[in-house]
């Protein structure tokens, strides 16, 4: 199949200046929307010891397909479609758990660019005057970690 690049290119300019969206590809249907949706009830079928392929067969007799409908779902498309959901699950409760945590704070300004004029702990003298700033806390932390860079 030979695709003419400069037509996609025009098509694609077209849709973007009309303001067309294109259709959002997160949007699951079918076998992905039924096991998204069921996930727990099929994991604990799994934990009572059913196997998948009996769970997969057991589901196509009872309608659910794969493929925009045109084959029964297998068995791989199956644990596939768990495994995916199972893997999306864990990382959307790991970003709610960072989320959470007071540890980890957004730094007020970005790392690299100076800090403002006068927000150095250190005056003139060499005293400190209390509390240091984001700019002296990202120094340190680089002095800490220069052993690890090539020289």
């Amino acid at each position: 199949m030979r695709i003419d690049i400069r037509n996609l290119r025009s098509v694609l300019r077209s849709k973007r200046s009309s303001g067309e969206r294109l259709p959002d590809l997160r949007v699951t249907t079918g076998a992905s929307a039924f096991v998204r949706k069921n996930f727990d009830s099929i994991w604990s079928l799994r934990n009572e010891g059913w196997t998948w392929r009996e769970i997969a067969e057991t589901l196509a007799e009872h309608g659910l397909t794969e493929d925009g409908g045109r084959r029964a779902i297998s068995t791989t498309r199956l644990t596939s479609l768990v495994v995916k959901e199972k893997r999306r699950v864990r990382v959307a409760a790991g970003r709610k758990a960072r989320l959470g945590r007071a540890d980890l704070v957004t730094p007020a300004t970005p790392i690299g660019k100076p800090a403002p004029q006068g927000s150095s702990t250190v005056i003139a003298e060499g005293k400190p005057t209390g509390v240091p700033s984001e700019a002296d806390l990202v120094r340190a932390a680089f002095d800490r970690s220069r052993h690890l860079l090539k020289s």
